[in-house]
This record gives structure tokens, sequence and C-alpha cells, in this order.
């Protein structure tokens, strides 16, 4: 995935191996997964309101209020996800 930092340290790891992907990606992927299986419809404003807490956590800890976790990577990966399917799914 061309946006993902890839730092095995921003990865999920599993019996010692690494995912290629970062939290925040990974949460994506499982999001647009689990969208596709379940929406019924598209809503393009519900779609941007998702990437929004993806958006102020990067603000955030860009600027160096507070840092990233991985569960907060996670989560707003996730929204991006569900976003991403919602508005062009």
């Amino acid at each position: 995935m061309p946006l993902c930092s890839g730092k095995p340290e921003r990865a999920p790891h599993f019996r010692g191996l690494t995912c290629p992907l970062c939290w925040r990606c990974s949460g994506a992927l499982v999001g647009a997964i689990l969208t596709a299986l379940l929406a019924t419809h598209h809503s393009m404003v519900l779609g941007v309101l998702c990437g929004l807490p993806a958006l102020v956590d990067v603000g955030i800890a860009r600027f160096g209020i507070y840092p990233g976790s991985n569960f907060r990577r996670a989560v707003t990966g996730l929204l991006i996800g569900v976003g991403a399917y919602l508005v062009g799914g």
C-alpha cells in the first residue's frame, strides 16, 4: 500500500511475524471488507464523516499534542475502511 508507513513498530505482530501493513491500514482493509459484506447502501456524507477521526488523530500526533497509539490507529483505520466503502464501494 503506497500510503502505508510500513513501520514495524506500528504494525500488528502475530507469533513472531510482522504484518506488512501498519495498524491504520490493516484497520482500513478490515473495515472495507466488513462493510462490503454487511452494508446495504452507500452514503457520501456518512463516508466522509467516518474519515474525520483519522484526520484529527493524525493532526494531533503531527503537532505533538500527544503521541499516537496503535489502538487509535486501528480504530481510525477501521473507520477509514468503512467510509471508503460507503463513499465509493
